[in-house]
């Protein structure tokens, strides 16, 4: 959460605590108006299961109230903490960096870059006879000449 007129600043947990305070003791009052009405209207006898209801609703939706103002100023606080052990943290491992980095390091021998400018770029080719269409011998002769070179090639 952010202070109410600095909004660059966030909001101290002193000043969580004390506006919890101030929800609380408002909501305290207004509880026992809660609990003077209802128990005005049972001691008159006019209504009283009317006041029994009210002091019990009307204190437990104060209650609730409370409670959840009361958990959610606890959550900010606790993100508060969290925020200040984040930055002590942060600062420290800043520190531990920047004295690494004032420490004489080897130089390291710089990789060769290749260059691929001077390359063309290889393109994929679909299969083709080497053999244009008019020089193709004949089904029967291609046949013939695969099964001497087999036999040849087994023999030896």
């Amino acid at each position: 959460m952010r202070d109410l007129f600095d909004q660059g600043r966030a909001m101290s947990p002193a000043l969580i605590k004390t506006g919890t305070g101030v929800l609380g003791a408002l909501l305290g009052a207004a509880g026992a108006l809660v609990f003077l009405q209802g128990l005005g209207n049972i001691l008159s006898f006019n209504a009283p299961l009317t006041g029994i209801i009210q002091i019990a609703g009307g204190l437990g939706f104060l209650l609730a109230v409370y409670l959840i103002v009361r958990l959610l100023g606890e959550s900010v606080m606790a993100l508060h903490r969290l925020n200040d052990r984040l930055t002590v943290l942060s600062s420290e491992l800043t520190a531990n960096r920047t004295s690494a980095d004032l420490t004489p390091q080897p130089a390291a021998k710089p990789a060769p870059v290749k260059s691929t400018a001077s390359k063309p770029a290889r393109r994929s080719k679909a299969k083709t006879s080497s053999k244009p269409a008019e020089q193709k011998q004949p089904a029967e002769e291609s046949t013939g000449e695969s099964t001497a070179k087999s036999t040849s090639t087994a023999e030896a």
